[in-house]
């Protein structure tokens, strides 16, 4: 789940096997990410910058699981991304 920018995102069921990314776009040093009731996360969550997580009482709302960001793939540096262009024939 990625969160771009937003004041809160509150997590009110269960999920599971993937990771929670904040963004924190918005730079703030409050709470991004918070779980309410039986809400929570078997994965990942990570939050960027200054921003801090919020968990509940009345469960095991954060179960760590390393294998939930095991699917996902990036791309940077100086190459492009794969099939994002086409190399047209000179004169075209």
């Amino acid at each position: 789940m990625l969160i771009g920018k937003g004041s809160q995102a509150t997590l009110y069921e269960y999920h599971f096997g993937f990771g929670v990314y904040a963004v924190n776009a918005q730079k703030s040093n409050k709470e991004v990410v918070s779980s309410q009731g039986t809400g929570g996360v078997v994965g990942t969550i990570v939050v960027d910058g200054l921003g801090t997580v919020k968990l509940g009482s009345s469960a095991p709302n954060l179960v760590y699981d390393p294998t939930a960001l095991n699917a996902l793939k990036t791309y940077g540096g100086a190459a492009p991304t794969p099939n994002t262009f086409r190399v047209l024939p000179s004169g075209q």
